[in-house]
């Protein structure tokens, strides 16, 4: 009779600290978002503006929706140089000061599975940088973006 109380205790004791840990748990569903628009093409990005957003990014994802991806937004424009750990899906990266596009790299490809963090690919900003935007790979040449082109992010 006790190994069964004692295994009921266990059980609801891991029921406990699972759902706690859920609850407190960061959800992808939990950025707030920002519409960015180039031209007349609007997308809806989750906003990374803390270090652990910006660090999580967009890593875990098996899929960036057509029209999401993510917006790094930064204090200062600063030099910034991001690398694809976590990443499952290619993205195109663009580099943003102010509302002007200042280049991109696009196909950045997830890594190599088991890849030390010392083999990942870097990728710096071409200048100093405020924001940074991730979308789906092939999005920078669909849009026929190009460096110098405007565009405007509203962040609520």
């Amino acid at each position: 009779m006790f190994r069964f109380f004692a295994a009921a205790f266990l059980i609801l004791v891991i029921f406990f600290v699972l759902g706690v840990s859920q609850t407190f748990a960061p959800s992808r569903k939990s950025f707030p978002q920002a519409t960015v628009r180039f031209g007349d093409t609007s997308f809806v990005l989750d906003i990374a503006d803390t270090p652990a957003a910006q660090a999580a990014g967009l890593s875990g994802r098996p899929d960036i929706p057509e029209r999401g991806g993510m917006v790094f937004v930064f204090d200062d424009a600063e030099e910034h140089t991001f690398w694809m750990k976590g990443m499952l899906t290619p993205i195109d990266i663009i580099w943003v000061r102010g509302d002007e596009i200042l280049g991109f790299v696009e196909h950045a490809g997830p890594p190599v599975p088991g890849a030390r963090d010392e083999d990942l690919e870097r990728f710096p900003s071409p200048g100093a940088v405020d924001r940074v935007i991730e979308l789906r790979a092939g999005s920078v040449k669909s849009l026929g973006l190009e460096p110098g082109q405007k565009v405007k992010i509203s962040v609520p």
